[in-house]
């Protein structure tokens, strides 16, 4: 089982790249074979509507957007991470998300993978991150886990500094409990 996690914050080292290795260490932690990939320092162009993915079957910009999707057509779960930007998701990870159409051109879905959505802010744009990240997940007919309660949606992550996440417990807590969550929702779509 793999799991795939896809920081989507466009600086290393903070607290959605602490989160997401939480919540892969508690992943791999119950068997799974985990990997993390940062968009920081990685080009991305944005979509164009031009339709040329529809005619070749890939994308007309050659950046590190296929790479990534080679990742996650791969993996059995992913969670995608992303600090809270004017309250959403950074406009990285939005071209991220409009990129996509180039999958189902070249015949390959994401369809019945597990997915997970983790957002990082002081104060508020959470909901709005966590519905842009689990709609790209919908989309594209994915199974989606949470922690349940309220909102109902991914994990929130409240952090003004750089290692406020680190220093939390309860944050800590959480993002091992998605980790686990996550294998668990991947071994009964699978049926192991």
């Amino acid at each position: 089982m793999k799991i795939l996690g896809i920081s989507g914050s466009p600086r290393r080292g903070g607290n959605t790249d602490f989160v997401l290795e939480e919540v892969l260490r508690s992943a791999e932690a119950e068997g799974a074979d985990i990997e993390l990939i940062s968009i920081a320092g990685k080009t991305i162009y944005p979509c164009e509507a031009c339709e040329f993915c529809a005619e070749n079957k890939r994308c007309k910009h050659d950046d590190d957007v296929q790479g990534i999707y080679d990742k996650m057509l791969a993996a059995d779960g992913i969670v995608m991470g992303a600090p809270v930007y004017f309250g959403n998701v950074p406009s990285q990870v939005k071209a991220l998300i409009d990129r996509e159409r180039v999958i189902w051109r070249q015949g390959k879905s994401l369809e019945n993978k597990v997915g997970a959505s983790v957002a990082v802010a002081w104060k508020w744009g959470h909901f709005n991150t966590l519905a842009s990240l689990d709609g790209f997940m919908l989309t594209n007919k994915m199974m989606v886990v949470g922690l349940g309660g309220v909102p109902g949606l991914g994990l929130m992550v409240y952090a003004q500094k750089k290692d406020d996440a680190k220093n939390d417990e309860g944050t800590r807590e959480n993002a091992r409990n998605l980790g686990k969550r996550i294998v668990a929702a991947v071994k009964a779509v699978r049926k192991d």
